[in-house]
């Protein structure tokens, strides 16, 4: 895993490699290894989302959302006039 990480491979498919290089020296099964990275997976996505969501709700009460304009001729977002 730290030799893929040195030369720069993408992250995510240098765990899952070593996620099924080692589970089975491990004596996990395929589907333990699924499992095991489909739970991980589950519970990160989930903590962003419930944190994620209460700053998009406060942003959305004090009129953010509505605070820029993008035009789309320049392609430069302008404040409120």
């Amino acid at each position: 895993m730290v030799i893929g990480l040195m030369l720069r491979f993408n992250a995510l498919l240098v765990v899952v490699a070593a996620g099924f290089g080692n589970g089975p020296a491990g004596g996990l099964s395929i589907n333990d290894i699924v499992g095991a990275i489909g739970e991980a997976f589950v519970k990160i996505v989930m903590s962003l989302f419930i944190l994620i969501l209460p700053v998009i709700g406060l942003m959305e009460r004090h009129g953010l959302a509505n605070g820029q304009k993008f035009d789309w001729q320049d392609q430069r977002c302008y404040g409120r006039s």
